[in-house]
């Protein structure tokens, strides 16, 4: 049984869909385990922290400015 070329580039193609749909869920998977991470989660707190304590100081520093 001869398979033709137009056969043959569909089951190509639809192996290259499959191909990166299993790459999208790979690629999305790095959420849950940075999730289930307390170094990624304690990580994450600090630079939150960081970046509010930046915030507010600044804040502080223009209503001392402008008085």
């Amino acid at each position: 049984m001869e398979v033709s070329s137009s056969t043959r580039g569909e089951m190509s193609s639809a192996k290259a869909t499959i191909v990166v749909a299993l790459k999208l869920i790979e690629a999305s998977n790095w959420w849950n385990d940075a999730n289930q991470s307390l170094l990624w989660l304690d990580h994450i707190f600090h630079l939150l922290t960081a970046l509010y304590a930046a915030v507010t100081d600044i804040a502080l520093a223009r209503s001392f400015s402008s008085s």
